[in-house]
């Protein structure tokens, strides 16, 4: 979101760990008064929604966002004290629960640089800057 809060937008990418290409991709849009981590849910969610529509199925879901916050609240870390990021917390621990067993069979959350996080980035600016929801298949 720029300015923080602002207009904002989250994007998503998933992968296969082991050869690294992209399998699905895509962005949500949010609109107004969207903060950071706001953005940062929204396209976890979307990314779990995805992934239980797709016919992709994976045996180890690693689950990996620049924001320290929203990897820290999923693993149990730090206490979630926001109530505007509470129902969106329990939305993707919701949909993480309900795909073990069929889209994955276990899953690990990882905290990574925003150097590695470029395309998702990417995805959410083009999120805001064309207020719409796009997903597609790249295998």
């Amino acid at each position: 979101c720029q300015p923080n809060p602002g207009e904002g937008g989250g994007g998503y990418i998933i992968f296969n760990g082991k050869n690294g290409r992209t399998i699905v991709e895509g962005r949500y849009y949010i609109g107004d008064d969207c903060t950071n981590n706001v953005a940062e849910y929204f396209g976890l969610i979307a990314a779990l929604k995805r992934l239980k529509a797709s016919p992709h199925s994976a045996g180890h879901l690693s689950i990996e966002g620049d924001s320290k916050l929203v990897i820290n609240h999923l693993n149990g870390c730090y206490k979630l004290n926001s109530h505007r990021l509470m129902p969106l917390w329990e939305k993707a621990r919701g949909l993480i629960r309900s795909s073990k067993g069929r889209e994955f069979d276990f899953y690990s959350y990882a905290h990574i640089d925003r150097s590695m996080n470029k395309r998702a980035d990417e995805l959410a600016r083009e999120a805001v800057h064309c207020e719409t929801n796009w997903s597609r298949d790249c295998y």
